[in-house]
């Protein structure tokens, strides 16, 4: 265990931080109740998952990422830092998203939230471990079917334009999942159906929002494909 201050970086005040570390990823936090096993345990598992992530995007997988344990309910990534915050009730029920705030760290802003989420969530199922938001360990598309019958939450023929609009909706919580699940599950068929596995040309798409120029079809017409391959 080291000990050390990180004033006017991951933590408001200059306060005492526990940290462990795990090669490039360090974990940290001023939470009483977190130990050093648990932040070691978290470093760890970061570790392994950020090395699998960058292999995947092309990386070399060498720079620092913080995984800081906060009092936070939603977990999320700072991009402006490699700082991944995270809640203590995630890492005490096992329920930290590391593959999936990693991948935002990683592959950085996209053409749109659909996107960025989408992979996240995709990049979260396939390499991810614990049982996350949104699907919480459940087949993606299994939960989207799932759900949308439970909560009678039809998917409009415009489905990239309802998860735009309510994957940031923490007031409708139902909605937000089904979109969620939408954005993971179209990724999906984008890498591993439409592009065969391609990520490289996946992430020109991620960055640019040309769905046209990386699979010579538009947006609306690849969201009709995945709605009968999908639902």
């Amino acid at each position: 265990m080291r000990v050390f201050a990180l004033a006017g970086f991951l933590f408001a005040a200059a306060l005492p931080a526990t940290t462990a570390f795990a090669d490039n990823v360090v974990a940290v936090s001023n939470e009483p109740s977190i130990r050093v096993e648990d932040l070691k345990r978290l470093a760890a598992q970061g570790h392994g998952e950020y090395q699998r992530i960058a292999r995947l995007l092309g990386l070399p997988g060498n720079k620092r990422a913080w995984i800081s344990v906060e009092d936070v309910d939603v977990s999320y990534a700072r991009h402006h830092r490699p700082v991944l915050v995270t809640g203590v009730d995630h890492v005490r029920n096992g329920q930290v998203p590391l593959a999936h705030e990693l991948t935002h760290i990683l592959a950085g802003r996209a053409a749109s939230h659909v996107l960025a989420e989408g992979f996240a969530v995709y990049m979260q199922d396939r390499i991810g471990t614990g049982r996350v938001f949104p699907n919480y360990g459940r087949e993606i598309n299994a939960g989207l079917r799932e759900n949308v019958q439970r909560w009678n939450i039809p998917v409009p023929k415009n489905a990239y334009g309802f998860a735009a609009q309510y994957i940031g909706e923490m007031d409708q919580m139902r909605k937000r999942i089904v979109a969620y699940h939408i954005a993971g599950s179209f990724c999906r068929y984008l890498i591993e159906v439409v592009l065969g596995g391609d990520v490289s040309t996946f992430m020109n798409m991620y960055r640019s929002g040309d769905f046209q120029a990386a699979t010579g079809k538009s947006r609306d017409d690849l969201i009709a494909d995945w709605r009968k391959a999908t639902l």
